[in-house]
């Protein structure tokens, strides 16, 4: 486990613009079977979610005049075009609580090193899957007043990368590249912006994908979005 900082370099004026934020990479957090028995499931249930939500998708999308991929470029066939429409993480499937539990564990972990105390929070989560000459374009998960934490786990990534800026624009911008490894898990602030670059591999491309929200933040959501969510910490 290790903790990437993307902070500001010293400033010498009141109007320079301040940024302090932490990712928490953890290689082998899952472990092979578990990555195996996903794998199957998800290229196994792919096309049934996708048509499973095609009605609440075309709905979704009359009603914001959009056409939704989450802003990453992956198109209205794809999978993340689905994602708010479920919660994989509420899926009684032994390898998918398998993971989730994963999660949980890194994320409390994640909490104590940065000195982060633990609140009641939400968690809903997604799969996306790519396929040859697919990338994820740049985009942030959320940038409101109460934004909290978002992830994914890297299942199968043949050679992929995910790029993680600094959420102020610079002459030069402040960029890591996270080498993306299976069983790999990943923890950074919603607002940080986040895209991969284009999969080269003969096979798929799959991450789980998920945003953890504080309770404040699911009390502003409507109904139907948080039926999407699951209860994840209570502290």
């Amino acid at each position: 486990m290790q903790i990437v900082q993307l902070t500001n370099n010293q400033v010498n004026t009141p109007f320079a613009p301040t940024w302090n934020y932490f990712l928490m990479e953890a290689e082998d957090s899952i472990d092979q079977k578990t990555i195996d028995e996903f794998k199957i499931f998800i290229l196994d249930s792919e096309k049934k979610i996708i048509n499973k939500f095609e009605q609440n998708y075309s709905s979704y999308n009359k009603e914001y005049n959009i056409t939704f991929d989450g802003d990453t470029g992956l198109g209205p066939e794809s999978l993340t075009s689905r994602s708010p429409f479920y919660n994989m993480f509420a899926i009684e499937n032994a390898c998918i609580q398998e993971i989730k539990k994963s999660v949980y564990e890194k994320y409390i972990r994640y909490l104590e090193i940065i000195n982060v105390p633990r609140r009641k929070v939400w968690i809903q989560s997604w799969a996306n899957v790519m396929r040859y000459g697919e990338a994820i374009s740049e985009h942030i998960h959320s940038s409101h007043e109460n934004t909290w934490l978002g992830g994914h786990v890297a299942i199968s990534c043949d050679g992929t990368s995910t790029f993680y800026r600094a959420p102020v624009r610079l002459t030069e911008d402040q960029i890591y590249e996270s080498k993306n490894v299976p069983g790999k898990l990943t923890l950074f602030p919603d607002c940080i912006p986040h895209w991969t670059n284009e999969h080269s591999g003969n096979s798929e491309r799959i991450s789980i994908a998920f945003d953890i929200i504080t309770n404040d933040r699911y009390k502003q959501l409507t109904k139907e979005r948080q039926a999407m969510y699951v209860g994840f910490d209570n502290e």
